[in-house]
């Protein structure tokens, strides 16, 4: 009986070298909103063009946004692809930070509801890196696919002997894992051809990133053994702690002081920000979340000083992911964009409780 033949396969997969694009659009797409909004303020928010003429930056990130989904589409290079990814961070940022003007009726820039969009659409976004940072399952498919992506690397003569080991290495393992005869010849005779013409290699080069990264590794292991990482840590987390419980405790005790108490109402009425009943408990509720975190983190920090250094950073990392994830986007309606001072901090924590453990667990 004759064997039908196979359809189309269409399944999905991921690109090589996908995490570093994805990180750079991550970066500059924080860069974007950042220097975006500290130059607008910083220059009294100035406006483009004259009369019943103004060009808003959400224009220029249109723009980018274009440029960024023609590069790939024009040119083949593996270049375009990092353009793109930098453009299109650019551009999302410029986009989203108009994002106040497109759900007011009266294109209200200023709208304590904008920040936290922002930051909900930054955090999705890192949201997809970190997902895209895991480690892909043993897929013929995605072995070929990477392996073809990297004969752009033989056409152009910027094959490194890294790359054509781990391009030798996919094609095994693409043999081991094809699902039918014909991928399994396709591997192999792409194999052969490797190793039959030995392409002109060279040195792997050390991209800016890869030397930054070379450069951190060494100062880390001089100047951050395990136990000095570990209390500086610490310090850390309990400072952050500290910092929100007695900011916490500040807000409670202005609260004893009906004068003081009367001025921050109405700050928060003229601002906007407490407009209803409902308006004023999540007020209550942003205060007692803040107090929760840093409750919290301190109770963790404390655990290292009876030797439980491994729960208590793991619990410390969870109570931030949590923080980051539910209490922050209720500071930045609150707090509008000086609010990225305290993410910052804990996005720095969490970054570093990570590459401990990372190290020593």
């Amino acid at each position: 009986m004759k064997i039908p033949p196979l359809g189309p396969n269409r399944r999905a997969i991921r690109r090589s070298k996908s995490d570093r694009y994805l990180l750079i659009t991550v970066l500059s797409f924080a860069a974007s909103v950042g220097l975006t909004r500290a130059f607008l303020y910083l220059t009294g928010f100035p406006k483009l063009g004259g009369g019943e003429l103004h060009i808003a930056h959400v224009l220029w990130g249109g723009l980018f946004l274009f440029a960024a989904s023609l590069l790939p589409l024009i040119f083949a290079n593996r270049w375009a692809l990092t353009w793109s990814a930098l453009l299109s961070g650019i551009g999302v940022g410029l986009f989203i930070d108009e994002v106040g003007k497109f759900i007011t009726a009266t294109n209200d820039y200023f709208t304590p509801a904008a920040a936290p969009i922002v930051y909900a659409f930054f955090l999705i976004t890192l949201l997809v890196y970190l997902r895209n940072r895991r480690p892909a399952k043993n897929d013929a498919r995605e072995a070929l696919y990477a392996v073809l992506d990297q004969m752009e690397e033989i056409v152009d003569h910027d094959l490194s002997a890294d790359e054509l080991k781990q391009m030798l290495r996919q094609l095994s393992a693409a043999q081991e894992e094809a699902p039918n005869d014909s991928l399994k010849e396709l591997a192999a005779h792409l194999q052969e051809y490797l190793i039959k013409t030995s392409p002109d290699t060279h040195a792997k080069t050390d991209t800016l990133l890869d030397r930054w990264q070379a450069a951190w590794r060494g100062w880390e292991e001089k100047w951050l053994p395990r136990g000095r990482f570990r209390w500086l840590l610490t310090a850390g987390i309990a400072l952050y702690a500290a910092w929100a419980i007695f900011s916490t405790v500040g807000i409670f005790l202005l609260a004893r002081n009906p004068e003081q108490l009367q001025e921050l109402m109405l700050s928060l009425v003229n601002n906007r920000l407490v407009r209803n009943e409902s308006g004023l408990n999540w007020f209550v509720a942003r205060i007692g979340l803040e107090g929760s975190v840093g409750f919290a983190l301190a109770l963790t920090a404390s655990l290292n000083a009876f030797g439980l250094e491994k729960k208590a950073f793991l619990y410390s990392a969870v109570i931030l992911i949590l923080s980051v994830s539910i209490f922050t986007p209720l500071l930045f309606y609150f707090d509008q964009f000086s609010a990225i001072f305290n993410t910052l901090a804990q996005f720095t924590l969490l970054v570093f409780i990570n590459r401990y453990r990372q190290r020593f667990f």
